[in-house]
């Protein structure tokens, strides 16, 4: 899906395979809510924190500039805490995107987040996540970054 979604977004041939076929219907609704669209499926340093990682789409999403996670699912995950590691993989690629472009993007430091769950036969399930709830993920990234260095060390 992520390949159709890149391609779709870059003006490419999007022809989905049947078997991701009802995830791009699913998303459809939320790709044509998206403009400005800056970064997808582009590898992100973040040379502070000392990690790097590919960012599936950073874009205006309802006007609002965000970044923005594609996931599948067989049915909705109905909460955030279902996407187990899914926001603390979001925010340290927004963190790597501010680190790395700064205000260059839009014109501010992106503080808005989307996780955007595909499921088969029903319009994806939307999990926006503001600047406060960013903050706290972030800080979870940062511990959890700094046990995996230490344990590398």
């Amino acid at each position: 899906m992520h390949q159709w979604v890149k391609d779709y977004l870059q003006g490419l041939s999007s022809t989905a395979s049947s078997l991701i076929q009802p995830y791009c219907y699913s998303v459809q609704p939320v790709i044509e809510k998206l403009s400005d669209v800056q970064l997808v499926e582009t590898v992100v340093p973040n040379y502070v924190e000392g990690y790097a990682g590919k960012v599936d789409l950073v874009a205006r999403y309802q006007g609002v500039p965000c970044t923005i996670e594609w996931t599948t699912a067989e049915e909705p995950k109905l909460r955030v805490e279902k996407l187990y590691d899914k926001p603390l993989q979001l925010v340290a690629y927004g963190g790597a995107i501010n680190r790395c472009y700064g205000e260059t993007l839009f014109g501010n430091k992106i503080v808005n987040a989307l996780i955007v769950v595909a499921l088969p036969d029903e319009d994806a399930e939307i999990f926006v996540l503001e600047r406060e709830q960013l903050l706290e993920y972030w800080q979870k990234w940062l511990k959890r970054l700094k046990f995996f260095g230490e344990k590398a060390a």
